[in-house]
């Protein structure tokens, strides 16, 4: 066990505090998530996959209700130049899409981690990627109809 004089004269390149937690077993040191056993862990992770769905649904969505609102705005007031609401929306919309695919990639990590026993028996887990994979083509769909869109109303 590693005393504070030590960890205190212990050439630092990381951080004190990493050398101290690596010196006393905080932290792990081999590539498995956790040693519980336990699949509360694959479930969190599952949760924190369907949380990032969530958020990429609502940038998405606030993506487009920002298009949308440009072209009511052009619709009351002609004159008015809306171009920067529909690529601040279509930003937005992209963004829900890499967020969606982001989360399949560090969730599909997490996996790679757990052991078998972590997993439950027979449980499934590629519905979670394959709905958020489904809401990243569907971003990338709605952008593309929209910038066609306007360049068939627009001119």
């Amino acid at each position: 066990m590693l005393s504070p004089r030590t960890l205190w004269n212990a050439p630092c390149r990381v951080g004190l505090c990493c050398v101290a937690a690596i010196g006393l077993n905080l932290l792990p040191t081999t590539k498995t998530m956790s040693e519980l056993n336990d699949p509360r862990v694959f479930f969190a992770a599952e949760r924190t996959l369907l949380a990032w769905n969530r958020t990429s649904l609502t940038l998405m969505a606030f993506g487009f209700v920002i298009e949308r609102f440009g072209l009511f705005v052009r619709i009351l007031l002609p004159q008015q130049n809306t171009a920067s609401a529909f690529w601040i929306g279509l930003g937005f919309i992209l963004l829900g899409a890499l967020a969606a695919v982001m989360a399949v990639s560090q969730y599909r990590k997490v996996l790679r981690t757990l052991k078998p026993i972590e997993i439950p028996t027979g449980y499934r887990s590629g519905f979670g990627v394959f709905v958020n994979l489904m809401v990243a083509t569907l971003g990338l769909a709605l952008v593309v109809y929209l910038v066609l869109d306007a360049h068939i109303v627009g001119g």
